[in-house]
C-alpha cells in the first residue's frame, strides 16, 4: 500500500490502493459525480463535522453561549 502526493499549483495527486479507488469510483457513479467530485465532497463533509464537533464542545463546556430560539425570534420580530 503505498501512498504518497504531488502538488503542482491547484492540484493535488494522492496514491491510493486500486481497491479503494474502485469503490470510490463505485460511490462517484452511485451519486452522478466523478471521482474527484465524490472525494472532494467527502473530504468536505469530514471537515465540516470537526467543525461542528469543536464547537459543540465549545457550548457544553460554556466557552460559547447560545441564545434561546424565542429570544432570536423576538429580537428579530417574529414574536
Amino acid at each position: 500500500m503505498g501512498g504518497g502526493t504531488h502538488i503542482s499549483g491547484e492540484t493535488v495527486t494522492i496514491e491510493i490502493p486500486a481497491g479503494l479507488f474502485n469503490q470510490l469510483e463505485k460511490a462517484g457513479k452511485r451519486k452522478r459525480q466523478s471521482v474527484t467530485n465524490y472525494l472532494a465532497n467527502l473530504l468536505q463533509d469530514q471537515e465540516e463535522a470537526t467543525k461542528a464537533q469543536r464547537r459543540w464542545k465549545d457550548i457544553e463546556s460554556g466557552k460559547t453561549k447560545t441564545i434561546p430560539a424565542e429570544q432570536v425570534y423576538k429580537d428579530l420580530g417574529l414574536l
